[in-house]
């Protein structure tokens, strides 16, 4: 693999559609994903900018919550970034 990793993207790694579900669907998790989304849509800097070495390990865990729900934010986030 060509990409490095950040130990904290390894160490957090959403690695399933079910742990992402889980994820989306914990009251407080829910809450600080969404601010998160809301600031990315916000902010004006790329991913790179904004998450660092993390950013390959960000762009692929907010394609694989929008896979698993249907939220308008999450959707608008991956059309910013991630126009493919």
């Amino acid at each position: 693999n060509s990409h490095t990793h950040s130990k904290n993207s390894e160490f957090y790694a959403i690695q399933s559609r079910d742990e992402a579900t889980a994820y989306i669907q914990h009251p407080l998790l829910r809450q600080h994903l969404f601010e998160m989304a809301q600031a990315m849509l916000d902010s004006n800097k790329t991913l790179g900018e904004l998450f660092g070495e993390d950013a390959v390990k960000v762009r692929s865990c907010f394609r694989l919550f929008n896979s698993v729900t249907d939220s308008s934010l999450l959707r608008q986030v991956v059309n910013k970034f991630y126009l493919d």
